[in-house]
């Protein structure tokens, strides 16, 4: 009986302790937007704090980065499955995160000398 009220009480926690950093999140942002507002002097420094911020990677490099960790992912899991006889019920999940590292190593071979420029 007792299980089955804490149950009950996880998600609810779960979802208020959620509500709250997304709060102070947003507050905390608020508060800094304000105090830099303050501050500014000039137009241009308003400017630089309300400008988009600009992606780190192209969307090309982000798509093919996405791309790649799936695929992995999926070689993973099927690998894993066609293993699973010969060797202990744990080779699944350590494919899959082994074969996603080794994606994410290709990846940057292959565009490192793209984000370099």
């Amino acid at each position: 009986m007792e299980a089955e009220i804490i149950a009950v009480f996880i998600p609810i926690i779960f979802l208020i302790g959620f509500i709250y950093l997304a709060y102070t999140y947003i507050n905390h942002q608020a508060r800094e937007r304000m105090t830099l507002l303050e501050k500014a002097q000039n137009s241009e420094d308003l400017k630089l704090l309300f400008k988009k911020k600009e992606a780190s990677e192209p969307s090309a490099n982000r798509n093919a980065k996405w791309g790649i960790i799936l695929i992995s992912l999926g070689l993973a899991i099927v690998t894993g499955t066609l293993l699973e006889p010969y060797y202990h019920e744990g080779i699944i999940f350590a494919c899959i995160f082994l074969f996603p590292g080794i994606g994410l190593m290709i990846y940057y071979y292959l565009f490192k000398d793209k984000q370099q420029n």
